[in-house]
């Protein structure tokens, strides 16, 4: 029984992680950065690149940090994601429900499962009925 519950913990999280690149951006690349583009062509490694650049030139739009923490994420790079959310949430504290769900998501892969309940929490006050945070909070409390 402890088998499969784990199972089901597992893909219940990577689920709730479609949503996290779900919420990356809009259809298409229509309006996105070059930066952002390369990221949802699936070219993370040269994303970050042009990401961090576009940041030090001022071009930052309302998902920039996003693409950059998961874009990080995407590289296994963990503790530069984190670094990437935590920056955005300086920056653009209007965007913590996403922000904070994705570090979270960072922590969870880190087995950091203090540091990610909070982000999920943290979340949750920006939006209390944000599902896949609900759901990513809950196991974490069960790890």
């Amino acid at each position: 029984m402890k088998i499969k519950l784990k199972g089901f913990i597992l893909v219940a999280f990577i689920l709730s992680c479609t949503f996290l690149f779900g919420q990356a951006g809009g259809a298409g690349n229509v309006g996105l950065s070059r930066g952002e583009s390369l990221f949802k062509e699936n070219n993370a490694k040269d994303a970050v690149q042009v990401l961090e650049y576009e940041i030090q030139n001022g071009t930052v739009s309302a998902n920039t940090y996003n693409f950059l923490g998961l874009g990080y994420y995407q590289l296994g790079d963990f503790e530069k994601s984190i670094d990437a959310f935590r920056r955005g949430l300086k920056a653009q504290p209007d965007n913590v429900k996403l922000l904070s769900y994705n570090l979270g998501n960072t922590y969870y892969a880190m087995k950091s499962y203090e540091e990610a309940l909070q982000c999920y929490s943290d979340s949750l006050n920006s939006d209390p009925f944000f599902y896949e945070a609900l759901l990513n909070r809950a196991n974490a409390l069960l790890m």
